[in-house]
């Protein structure tokens, strides 16, 4: 488990408490790899939460011993952003109408937007956002210069 804390929070970029793991299947190792390095792999290009499968990899002096998959759920704690009162579509994106606010995510990963938003009149909202709601990538626009 502390292997695939440490793999998926380096790959979340947060700390490994901010990861829930719950291993739903995993093969029974026949005998005790204690002292044989171990690495933990994942077939997505791209991280996402929610099922998926993980292959623990046990090597002995650089080579591959066994290789077993576990298929696990995951979620993260990240902070997204969340508006603090309600908005209009088409409105202007400004200090103070979203905050920070630290949630679990369990699915769709990409579709949040975690890093800083542009609060220089360029930006506008896409939708229409009630207080409280997370703000998402597809909830987003740039302002066109001419209307």
């Amino acid at each position: 488990m502390k292997l695939l804390k440490e793999y998926y929070s380096h790959s979340f970029e947060v700390a490994s408490d901010e990861v829930n793991i719950e291993i739903l299947r995993m093969q029974d190792m026949q005998k005790s790899w204690q002292d044989h390095e171990m690495k933990i792999a994942s077939n997505n290009a791209s991280v996402k939460c929610g099922t998926q499968h993980a292959w623990l990899t046990i090597l002995d002096d650089g080579r591959v011993v066994q290789k077993m998959p576990i298929t696990l759920t995951l979620s993260v704690l990240k902070n997204v952003w969340v508006a603090n009162k309600e908005l209009k579509r088409n409105q202007t994106l400004a200090s103070g109408m979203l905050r920070r606010n630290k949630q679990e995510i369990n699915r769709n990963y990409s579709k949040y937007v975690f890093d800083d938003l542009d609060f220089s009149g360029k930006t506008q909202l896409a939708r229409k956002l009630k207080k409280g709601m997370v703000l998402t990538k597809q909830m987003l626009s740039t302002k066109p210069d001419v209307k």
